[in-house]
């Protein structure tokens, strides 16, 4: 069984990817292979609006790293998926990707879970973060686990919330037990 860990924020080793690393560790002990991936490391063209995945069936045209994502998350059954909060909502590489998976079918992953994180200086910033990053893993067809809102204002001081990196170790653990049914 694998899990793939989704990194929707520039900062390498910020709030949002040290919560990810964390839950992908919890996702281990639990026997799962474990993957990560930084959405801001790939090419991800916004959607031009041009409908053939929606009216023709078509392939998405754009020539970027889509297609590869989309591998990556086809050969997991698990997905922790997280992103920083910026002005209300999650990082914009997540709204690119949310329109792009147009082209996904609603059906297409039917057995496959994941939980969310969302993170920002204060809880009162993100009242569309977790909404968004939620509606994104169910458009791939996701059944949702759990989600996490990690409050921490500067890079990296997630690390002094003990508690939280204890919920999003259990929620790695959460994952795998709810993929094994």
């Amino acid at each position: 069984m694998k899990v793939l860990g989704i990194v929707g924020s520039r900062r390498k080793m910020g709030n949002t990817e040290i919560l990810i690393k964390e839950t992908l560790l919890g996702a281990r002990e639990e026997g799962a292979e474990v993957a990560l991936v930084r959405l801001t490391d790939l090419c991800l063209e916004e959607c031009n609006g041009c409908m053939a995945c929606v009216m023709r069936d078509a392939r998405c045209g754009l020539k970027d790293d889509f297609y590869f994502l989309i591998e990556q998350m086809e050969a997991a059954e698990g997905m922790v998926l997280g992103a920083p909060t910026y002005i209300y909502a999650p990082a914009g590489v997540i709204k690119v990707l949310l329109d792009r998976f147009l082209v996904m079918k609603p059906d297409q992953w039917q057995d496959k879970r994941a939980v969310t994180i969302a993170t920002a200086g204060r809880k009162e910033w993100m009242p569309y973060a977790l909404p968004q990053l939620n509606c994104l893993a169910m458009m791939a067809g996701y059944g949702l686990v759990g989600s996490y809102v990690g409050e921490s204002p500067g890079p990296g001081e997630i690390l002094l919330r003990e508690d939280a990196i204890a919920d999003v170790h259990d929620l790695g653990r959460r994952l795998v037990r709810a993929l094994r049914g």
